[in-house]
């Protein structure tokens, strides 16, 4: 039986290529270069709209490099221009008819243009191996659908069976293609079969099973449905508007209207799948063909912007979500979102005042005021931050579980604003919430080290913290450096060797090692140490620290420092 780990590695052995020029006259070949060497700059950089562009360019004059060809196809697909896309794709799939990517671009052209026959032909030639396993089933299935055949389109999903992992794609499928051809019972029969496991079901799949039930008059049904993926999601109220349905007795329009419909559908679950195997870029092509056929798609539009945000593409994913109506149940989730990417592109005005709109639109909502205390924080400016939060706090009323990162959020502020007291309450709220979460008692156990209290209790936290994450540099380093404090300078050293592998170029975790160092008489190393803190160090009155140790050593005992 395969398997769907298979195909993160197949489906990146399409993209990762080395690039190389083919013989051209000398004058196209330096033209070419140029183009060729901005296009990889930009790839490299990530931007692979700028990448494309220049890929494109190169290969007018270079048209017989097949791994630019295939290079550029895979960037114009993943940037949304399937209009360029497509020529490229008859390209390869003239050169290469096996090649599953090229063959799905063409396939969603071809029946978009209401081209049945020409789709199916494409579809022949599709092999039995690799992501077609994947691809190929729901493409026929869709296509079947398209020529009013519905027995030829379950037929095709039947290798779907021997595919460990693809039941839910199947059920789904199954469901979808009665449901469409108007057979209720067998719609319901593979939908029930989908619920049977709820960690098979998505946002997505939740809400058209959920349609179909509603106008299968199976209303108790779609409302426990809904309440049940509510009760799951980090956002529950995606679901307000069906709810808001079946409150009134409203019958909703078919989500799944037509074969292109169903395509869309299929091809948003795909990417998912390829998504969840991560591979970002076979992922985005197909969320980006979903699109192509259904532009509203607002899980498609989510699903772009995510894979951008991913890849460090802020502004591909600010303009992913911005194609989200904002009165859509994703569309305020698309807004936080913006936020986000807007802080990280330089635009921290904008992003206050997105979070602040969002606050203020929606009172029942805390989310907009922690990712609002989240940039304040970031920005220093912490009593502002802390008043942030307090006010997110304040709407969430009864704390649980899940809110142990404001405090802890909350307490780092207060800290980096003087308001000790306040912070420790927060921390070990925190930690109340949220018992053994590493990262809070890194903090608070370093910061009792810095105020030389607690030591003890210190210790046990952080070689709770360490054991919890053994591999994580700052928290090594807050153990080495309780050991310092406590005049355990061997201990010390040995662990804050382990946080400077861990972390090389923190300055922090290299000074730190410096100080044990000298402790334990190697003092030519920890000079070296000292010399590397200072060349990684920015804050200016850290370094006159660090050039004080380099021109007298230490002179203080360990409980000074």
């Amino acid at each position: 039986m395969k398997d769907l780990k298979v195909f993160r590695r197949l489906a990146a052995g399409v993209f990762i290529l080395g690039l190389s020029l083919a013989p051209l006259p000398r004058s196209a070949m330096a033209q070419a270069a140029g183009d060729y060497l901005a296009g990889r700059h930009a790839d490299l950089q990530n931007d692979i709209v700028q990448a494309a562009h220049y890929y494109e360019r190169a290969l007018t004059r270079d048209p017989e490099n097949v791994e630019l060809l295939r290079r550029t196809f895979s960037l114009l697909a993943s940037a949304g221009q399937l209009v360029k896309a497509v020529p490229l794709a008859q390209q390869l799939y003239s050169q290469d008819p096996a090649n599953a990517t090229a063959l799905t671009v063409l396939v969603v052209d071809d029946l978009k243009r209401g081209k049945v026959s020409l789709a199916q032909s494409f579809l022949d030639s599709l092999p039995n191996s690799g992501v077609a396993q994947l691809v190929g089933p729901p493409l026929k299935a869709w296509v079947a659908m398209a020529a009013s055949n519905r027995e030829g389109a379950l037929l095709a999903l039947q290798p779907l069976d021997k595919l460990q992992g693809a039941s839910a794609l199947r059920d789904l499928h199954i469901g979808m293609i009665n449901d469409l051809a108007g057979e209720v019972v067998a719609a319901d029969t593979a939908y029930q079969a989908l619920l049977s496991d709820r960690e098979r079901i998505s946002y997505r799949s939740a809400l058209v099973i959920g349609n179909f039930f509603e106008r299968s008059g199976k209303a108790a049904q779609a409302r426990a449905l809904y309440q049940d993926q509510a009760s799951q999601q980090s956002d529950g109220n995606l679901f307000e508007p069906a709810f808001a349905r079946l409150d009134i007795g409203q019958v909703p329009k078919p989500l799944i209207a037509s074969p292109l419909d169903g395509l869309s559908e299929s091809l948003f679950h795909l990417a998912t799948i390829f998504r969840q195997q991560r591979a970002n870029d076979v992922a985005l092509i197909f969320t980006e063909l979903a699109l192509h056929l259904r532009p509203d798609l607002d899980v498609a539009n989510m699903l772009a912007g995510e894979i951008h945000q991913n890849e460090g593409r802020s502004q591909s994913a600010i303009k992913a979500f911005r194609r989200i109506d904002e009165k859509t149940p994703l569309g305020w989730t698309a807004l936080l979102q913006i936020a986000g990417e807007l802080a990280e592109v330089g635009k921290v005005d904008e992003a206050e005042w997105v979070l602040k709109t969002l606050a203020a639109d929606r009172k029942d909502r805390f989310e907009p005021l922690v990712r609002l205390g989240n940039l304040l924080r970031s920005e220093e400016r912490f009593t502002q931050a802390v008043d942030a939060y307090s006010k997110a706090l304040e709407r969430i009323g009864v704390s649980e579980r899940r809110h142990w990162s404001i405090y802890y959020f909350r307490g780092i502020a207060y800290e980096q604003s003087d308001q000790w007291s306040m912070a420790e309450a927060d921390f070990l709220k925190a930690l109340e919430l949220e018992p053994g979460q590493p990262n809070v008692l890194n903090y608070l156990a370093y910061s009792w080290v810095e105020l030389r209290i607690n030591l003890e209790r210190a210790e046990e936290m952080l070689k709770q913290a360490v054991a919890a994450r053994p591999s994580d540099g700052y928290i090594v380093d807050s153990l080495g450096w309780i050991y310092y404090r406590l005049g355990r300078f061997e201990e010390a050293a040995d662990r804050l060797e382990r946080a400077v592998e861990l972390r090389p170029q923190d300055p922090t975790i290299n000074d730190h090692l410096g100080d044990a160092y000298w402790q334990v008489g190697r003092k030519r190393e920890a000079r070296f140490q000292w010399i590397r803190a200072l060349g990684l160090q920015d804050d200016e009155e850290q370094r006159l620290l660090i050039e004080q140790k380099l021109e007298t050593g230490l002179t203080d005992s360990p409980k000074d420092i």
